[in-house]
């Protein structure tokens, strides 16, 4: 018995359900979609067949821009904090060693205070 809503025939005629695939791979919705269409292609309707397949390529390119600008994303954040680390190192480097404190010891932030006496 074809049950259209709950288990559609076009997605059930393996060992597995399409859904059952997509929830065990824990894919997003492009990845998801893009296996449905490619695993219903010419089943729920012959004459789409081609069609199918494109919805297919179309959610894997959005899938790869996505990817792509994260990774534009990320390789962004990396050289600024990378920048910002060096101005901290540098402007760290252009501080006085010790600081005259203001009953006129000498203290050096670098070092704890036990390395201090």
């Amino acid at each position: 018995m074809n049950d259209v809503v709950n288990h559609p025939s076009h997605y059930t005629d393996g060992k597995i359900e399409v859904i059952t695939y997509i929830d065990d791979k824990n894919f997003n919705y492009c990845r998801g979609n893009a296996i449905k269409y490619i695993s219903r292609a010419g089943k729920k309707n012959p004459e789409k067949e081609i069609e199918d397949l494109e919805k297919a390529k179309w959610y894997i390119h959005h899938e790869i821009e996505r990817l792509q600008k994260l990774k534009a994303q990320k390789i962004k954040d990396q050289k600024i904090k990378e920048k910002a680390s060096k101005r901290a190192k540098e402007s760290w480097t252009e501080l006085p060693k010790t600081i005259t404190r203001f009953n006129g010891e000498e203290y050096n932030p670098v070092l704890d205070d036990e390395e201090q006496k």
